[in-house]
């Protein structure tokens, strides 16, 4: 099996995987004054890497992201031991669609990545899995859902998204599975995928 599914109903799911959430008037009050304090602290020692990588979030959380990627690309040849300043140079070229150059950010991410990081490791993975599918990278796609899984079993979007790469992979069987961990879970779409995709599945489930 070539395809398991459309493209148009994978975007469905991923477009707005690496963009920012809407903000509240505070928080992007608070962004606005770590950037200000930020380049103020700049002016005086324009190679701080810590005022360089709150400049460059504050940048991505107020959807600034040119700025943001000329503030962290500086912060990130200074400093290669925070996972934070790859990362979010990861979500900007996923974001303007050069996957390939977010993947190697994510691997620059994971080589430094710990538990004290301050990264959700659950959502590091499913952004990381999320890139590599969109660059047709099947394999480290199911890899790096499986990481995501691990760190949380209850997240039935990734298992969904899993089994998508399980069937683009040709391996029918274990998508088919994939889709019914998502559907144990709760997750309505993935019944659809099963009925069109699963007939063993389906009968067992009654459908």
């Amino acid at each position: 099996m070539k395809t398991i599914i459309k493209s148009t109903f994978l975007l469905s799911f991923f477009l707005i995987s690496f963009s920012v959430k809407s903000q509240s008037q505070e928080e992007m009050i608070t962004n606005s004054n770590n950037l200000t304090n930020a380049q103020v602290q700049l002016q005086t020692d324009s190679l701080n890497v810590e005022s360089l990588y709150v400049a460059g979030k504050a940048c991505y959380n107020l959807k600034r992201y040119d700025e943001s990627k000329a503030y962290l690309e500086k912060a990130l040849k200074l400093d290669h031991s925070n996972p934070k300043i790859p990362y979010y140079l990861a979500l900007i070229n996923a974001r303007e669609r050069a996957y390939q150059s977010a993947d190697g950010y994510f691997e620059q991410a994971h080589v430094v990545l710990n538990d004290q990081s301050g990264l959700d490791l659950d959502s590091f993975y499913f952004l990381w899995a999320t890139n590599s599918l969109k660059n047709k990278d099947y394999p480290k796609a199911i890899a790096h859902f499986t990481y995501s899984i691990e760190y949380d079993p209850g997240n039935s979007l990734s298992f969904l998204n899993r089994g998508i790469c399980q069937g683009k992979s040709g391996k029918l069987k274990e998508g088919c599975q994939d889709f019914k961990s998502a559907y144990d879970l709760g997750d309505d779409k993935a019944k659809d995928l099963i009925i069109k995709y699963c007939p063993v599945t389906k009968n067992e489930l009654g459908f």
